[in-house]
């Protein structure tokens, strides 16, 4: 071999061995440095994860009767892998046009059951794609229709979408999902965490086309489904109170309306109702207007309702009594240089007789009995200015009740008949509750327990006392007081049921006017506030009617009479027997 050939042999060998070493170093640098990185290429490119989805809980009332509850759905999807593996094995030929042929039939098939056109179904089962979703949220009775037609490669998921069987009723506290189902509103939103459950999944394969190797599923862990949320609310009684609320708002055309039931012993919750309303059902079309849960979003100077507190406070420090006279100036008034009146003039009264004719004067002149930092205390004591419910519907507000060293001259002839403070429709019920109570303070309950599919309470939520602000024969001298209101005598006789003594308290505030900076003489927010049967009562009844239209406006004129008209109705229902003396005197 001459010396050319040779050297042409070493240079060969000297570039293969320079080649492969080249190569080798840059496999063990694949192979090994860079071993993660590519590992979790083919992971993502053969393993695929695949959601389980948990059902969301339900809302139920207190007697189990659904008001929020998930309903399945099917999204609707092609496996166009496995469909044109089906049509090959069929033997078909011309392997293009018979399979377009094909996916022409199923699409002509399914595509009403999806209420899609034809053409929109065949051009996604055309594409060049291992899956293709075709709809989603699939009604059940559609699916199975699809279904029963056994047609290749056509296959669902299981989703759910929320459904509110009571519409607009009970709406501002079960609230609402947005498109992700996410509570929103009400106890959806509160309850967010209890209701949402726990999302499964399945690990599996592709093969190269991306379909799904089905015997490399593994790792399956099963969705968790969210938990119950059983509520106080009790669905007949909710019903009556939007029935006639509807029927106020159709005579009165207010700008709002509001409405609670509350049983007395418990704090219960038995309806809760505001008017303007919603559906929650129907999600696109929704305004704050009438998403707003005024019973504990709004705030109001409560006016003469509110005088319910001042006489328990005067009756309970024993600066009077029901008998003591008071004098009501005639009808006018003078303190730290503002002028007060009464709507009708009097002279002498007796403090229940103050309580009875609704005297702005006399009460004036109870609160200077109390003094500012007694009057104060009560109010406290009685829940106002603080949230009352603690989150369990969200936007509560705790309204304003200034500390004393903020009252001006004249505060403390203005706060007992309800002016200078601002209180929501819960506030003045939850107070009123407690005079009903025999002066025990409840804490207002919206949720009973928290339950799983299976019924085991997860959470319990019991009637709690927060503290006995007023004596029981000083709450039982309140209700005399509120007695004599619902009479002939006094501001509420439309207040009455048959066969039951109702005590009450009317209440007729004028809004204040932001650009005049004084009291409305046009504007008024009418209110009645009630419980029965007074000797023993069972549950308390709030009525707001906010600027009601036309001549009547008085909170006996407008509030009161719907309260009677919801009272007869609950009393049937919570199967409460009348009085037969009292029966008897009503019929005569």
């Amino acid at each position: 071999m001459s010396n050319r050939v040779r050297w042409r042999v070493v240079w060969v060998v000297a570039f293969l061995v320079v080649l492969f070493t080249v190569i080798s170093v840059r496999l063990v640098s694949l192979q090994v440095g860079r071993h993660e990185e590519f590992l979790r290429y083919a992971v993502t490119n053969h393993a695929m994860e695949v959601t389980l989805y948990a059902r969301r809980g339900d809302i139920l009332d207190c007697n189990g009767n659904v008001l929020a509850t998930s309903v399945p759905l099917k999204n609707v999807y092609a496996d166009l892998i496995k469909m044109r593996e089906v049509l090959q094995k069929q033997g078909k030929k011309k392997k293009v046009q018979k399979e377009c042929l094909s996916v022409g039939e199923i699409a002509l098939q399914i595509a009403p059951l999806l209420s899609m056109s034809q053409q929109e179904v065949a051009a996604k089962l055309s594409l060049p794609k291992g899956r293709v979703d075709l709809k989603k949220k699939v009604d059940m009775a559609s699916w199975n229709k699809i279904k029963a037609m056994n047609l290749p490669g056509i296959e669902s998921e299981e989703t759910f979408v929320r459904h509110y069987p009571e519409g607009h009723n009970v709406a501002h506290v079960v609230g609402y999902v947005d498109h992700n189902e996410v509570g929103r509103e009400g106890v959806e939103r509160s309850f967010e965490q209890e209701l949402k459950g726990i999302d499964g999944c399945y690990i599996s394969e592709r093969d190269r086309k991306g379909g799904e190797l089905r015997i490399y599923r593994s790792q399956n862990l099963p969705a968790r489904n969210g938990h119950n949320v059983v509520l106080t609310i009790d669905q007949t009684i909710q019903h009556i109170v939007e029935e006639e609320l509807d029927r106020a708002v159709l005579e009165y055309q207010p700008k709002g309306a509001s409405t609670i039931v509350m049983r007395v012993k418990s704090g219960e919750i038995l309806a809760m109702a505001n008017r303007p309303t919603y559906d929650p059902n129907n999600r696109g079309h929704l305004d704050w207007d009438s998403m707003r849960n005024r019973c504990i979003t709004d705030t109001f100077e409560p006016g003469s309702t509110f005088k319910t507190i001042t006489i328990a406070a005067a009756l309970n420090e024993n600066v009077c009594t029901l008998e003591t006279p008071i004098f009501c100036e005639n009808g006018s008034y003078t303190f730290g240089g503002k002028v007060l009146h009464d709507s009708s003039p009097h002279g002498a009264l007796s403090v229940g007789q103050v309580y009875q004719k609704s005297s702005n004067i006399g009460f004036a002149k109870i609160g200077q009995k109390i003094g500012d930092a007694g009057l104060y205390s009560y109010i406290r004591k009685f829940g106002f200015g603080k949230t009352v419910l603690n989150g369990v519907l969200p936007g509560e507000q705790a309204g304003t009740l200034r500390p004393v060293k903020r009252w001006s001259k004249i505060s403390i002839t203005r706060i007992p008949m309800g002016h200078e403070v601002a209180a929501t429709p819960l506030q003045m019920v939850t107070a009123v509750n407690a005079v009903a109570n025999g002066g025990g303070l409840m804490r207002p309950m919206l949720v009973k327990a928290i339950v799983d599919d299976n019924g085991k309470k997860w959470s319990e939520y019991n009637p709690r006392q927060l503290g006995q602000i007023i004596r029981r024969d000083v709450a039982q001298d309140v209700t005399q007081a509120m007695v004599s209101v619902v009479s002939s005598d006094g501001t509420a006789e439309k207040a009455k049921v048959p066969g039951f003594t109702v005590a009450g308290k009317t209440g007729t505030a004028n809004k204040w006017d932001q650009e005049t900076h004084s009291y409305s003489k046009k504007r008024y927010l009418a209110s009645f506030i009630g419980f029965l049967p007074a000797e023993d009562p069972q549950f308390v009844v709030l009525t707001m009617i906010d600027e009601p239209s036309g001549k009547k406006f008085y909170g006996g004129q407008v509030a009161a009479p719907i309260f009677a008209a919801m009272a007869s109705r609950i009393v049937k229902h919570l199967d409460i027997a009348p009085r037969e003396d009292i029966m008897e005197v009503a019929l005569r």
